[in-house]
């Protein structure tokens, strides 16, 4: 299932950093990171790219996936890395 971050989030897209703010403290108890350590990371990495509006690059945590997931910080400094 490849759910955007706005879904994640609970709300509409929005530039607003106060409601993505208030959005991301109100799911945090649904998401121990001890109990939840996927469902965690997916909302802290929704949260990160709501606060970017980059919503495109949103690559949910998932059990099943057997490949790592570099986050997208790391990613986008080693393709800055690469020269063309």
């Amino acid at each position: 299932m490849n759910l955007s971050c706005w879904e994640i989030l609970g709300i509409e897209p929005t530039d607003d950093q106060e409601i993505i703010r208030n959005a991301y403290r109100k799911k945090l108890p649904e998401y121990h990171p001890e109990s939840d350590p996927q469902g965690f990371q997916n909302l802290r990495q929704a949260y990160e790219q709501a606060k970017k509006g980059i919503q495109s690059e949103f690559r949910p945590v998932s059990a099943l996936n057997d490949a790592p997931i570099q986050p997208l910080i790391e990613t986008e400094q080693k393709q800055e890395q690469e020269p063309e």
